[in-house]
């Protein structure tokens, strides 16, 4: 259940209603998407338009030159900088949507919002084991002075995916660097010179381990 200004909504009347494009958008109707810049091009192919709200004054603090340039060029896609979300209305559905930009509230039709909540990575456990770079990313590679791709700055352990420092944060990338990484994992497993005691590498940290679990 989400409450914004005491209305009540259940999350799937309006969020994660991707799955129903067909449904939600076949009528002329407006969707609110908040700061994803590949899903907003996604969402416009389906959508009358969209809205892309951003809570700060550019999208290069998240977004590379290319994927802005696109957006830009969509004219299907109005981008709010400045620009929070303070308060949904509707009944049975979402209908309205008031934003707030320089102090001045203002509202929109809604037909359905999506949220991007932000990709902060769970790693605070990690910091007594492996480099983290200074968003708490894990660092890997010649970055660390790894002998191994994606091998982190503690031999034996390794990170791929959203996790690591410098990935493209793409669920097809994640996948691929899971393909890459295993060679590397045999090629430390098999040698004899290694000797892999991952229980001593633990509690060689002061992280408890019982406590992450």
């Amino acid at each position: 259940m989400l409450v914004v200004r005491g209305q009540q909504f259940t999350p799937p009347q309006f969020i994660a209603a991707a799955q129903v494009f067909g449904e939600l958008f076949q009528h002329d109707k407006r969707e609110m998407h908040v700061r994803a810049g590949q899903a907003v091009l996604h969402f416009a192919r389906y959508a009358a338009g969209v809205n892309m709200v951003v809570r700060e004054d550019s999208l290069s603090l998240y977004m590379s030159e290319y994927l802005i340039e696109r957006i830009r060029a969509e004219p299907k896609v109005k981008v709010l900088l400045n620009t929070e979300v303070t308060a949904l209305h509707g009944g049975d559905h979402l209908e309205r949507i008031t934003v707030r930009s320089r102090g001045e509230e203002n509202t929109l039709p809604a037909r359905a919002l999506f949220l991007m909540i932000g990709a902060s990575p769970n790693t605070g456990w990690l910091s007594d084991l492996v480099e983290l770079d200074s968003r708490g990313f894990v660092k890997t590679g010649k970055t660390v002075g790894a002998d191994r791709p994606f091998e982190t700055s503690r031999q034996g352990i390794f990170a791929i995916g959203d996790v690591r420092a410098g990935s493209v944060k793409r669920v097809a990338s994640a996948a691929g660097e899971g393909s890459v990484v295993v060679p590397g994992i045999y090629e430390f497993l098999g040698d004899p010179s290694r000797h892999w005691d991952p229980l001593h590498l633990m509690s060689s940290s002061s992280t408890n381990f019982s406590e992450v679990a």
